[in-house]
């Protein structure tokens, strides 16, 4: 949370650290079992993520240093993809225990779930301050579309504020990202026919608002796996590419403003 450290999967599906002032890297956990969509708690004392055994994952805790792995949710469904509440106490995630993929709260301490959406969900994203969320409603065909919503103050229901269309294949997969001063909502869309582009849309949407591109690779990229922002106010990219690469893109609040005018 302090961005001193970023937390990924590797290749071979652990999860490892990278100190962002010296480039050096290092293992958080090694257990041998599929690990990812890790994620800091708002306090950077634990991990969150999500770990495959028995050909279904569940969410995990986990100390920052790797430390006293516990399992989070229990059932015989998938879990995947938590994102922290700032609270520090609940996370939302994607689940298919009743069926199709979809919004779930949980709460760390008590393993209390509450399904939270009902239209279908994947790649969910918590404003700053707990009151917004933003997720994707998938689609097998071209309405895919960015839902953002504001939470209830128990987070026990949503009402939704807008929804923008996007499109998903193979280079993007219309992931939403809040900037830290949570005015921007940030997310990855295909751009010609390969690579991919982060576009950003104001989370207060006047009805003429219209998405705006930030980047424009010089070569074909991939953001299926992961890019966020930075609590300074970086874009952290993964790069699919060979070699993968994670990338840092400065001055956000330089591109966004160039972008709307």
């Amino acid at each position: 949370p302090d961005g001193t450290k970023i937390v990924f999967e590797s290749a071979r599906g652990d999860l490892w650290v990278l100190e962002r002032t010296t480039n050096s890297l290092g293992p958080l956990l090694t257990t041998g079992e599929a690990s990812f969509n890790p994620a800091w708690s708002p306090d950077g004392r634990s991990v969150g993520y999500s770990c495959i055994k028995n050909d279904r994952s569940a969410l995990w805790l986990a100390g920052a240093d790797g430390s006293d792995p516990r399992r989070i949710t229990e059932g015989d469904w998938n879990c995947f993809q938590p994102v922290w509440h700032p609270n520090g106490r609940h996370m939302i995630f994607i689940s298919d225990r009743h069926g199709p993929e979809d919004l779930y709260r949980v709460d760390v301490e008590t393993g209390e779930i509450l399904r939270l959406g009902f239209d279908g969900a994947a790649n969910p994203a918590i404003s700053p301050d707990g009151r917004t969320l933003a997720f994707v409603i998938p689609s097998t065909g071209d309405d895919s579309r960015l839902r953002v919503v504001n939470l209830a103050e128990d987070l026990g229901s949503m009402e939704v504020l807008w929804e923008e269309p996007i499109v998903i294949n193979r280079w993007a997969g219309g992931k939403p990202r809040f900037s830290p001063d949570g005015r921007w909502i940030a997310y990855d869309q295909p751009s010609g026919p390969v690579g991919a582009d982060v576009w950003v849309l104001p989370v207060v949407r006047r009805d003429d608002a219209e998405p705006r591109r930030l980047t424009a690779f010089e070569f074909p990229v991939s953001l299926i796996s992961w890019f966020d922002w930075s609590p300074d106010g970086m874009l952290i990219i993964s790069l699919s590419r060979d070699p993968e690469r994670i990338l840092l893109l400065e001055d956000a609040d330089l591109w966004i403003s160039r972008a709307l005018h």
